[in-house]
């Protein structure tokens, strides 16, 4: 299965989405995804069949509305996404 991940820093972390980055901006992104710094990079990420996710919807807090449907990625340690199959592919910057 095919997300993304917007992020400044690690292109690699267990929070991901689905969103069409081409529609999107960092500043959309920040508010939907409720992120406290503006990410200014994406990802696309290839999650293996079999791979355990939690999904839930991205809550409103202090940093942006939230909203946005966003899965956890569970059962690997960070840094050892590689390892299971789960692939990080830098898509460039964000508008």
């Amino acid at each position: 299965m095919k997300f993304y991940r917007a992020y400044s820093g690690d292109p690699e972390g267990k929070w991901i989405v689905d969103f069409n980055a081409s529609e999107m901006n960092a500043k959309e992104l920040k508010n939907i995804i409720a992120l406290k710094n503006e990410p200014d990079m994406v990802a696309e990420v290839t999650v293996p069949a079999g791979k355990k996710l939690r999904m839930s919807i991205a809550g409103k807090n202090e940093f942006g509305d939230g909203g946005i449907l966003q899965c956890e990625i569970l059962h690997i340690a960070d840094g050892k996404y590689g390892e299971s199959g789960i692939t990080f592919k830098n898509l460039g910057g964000l508008k």
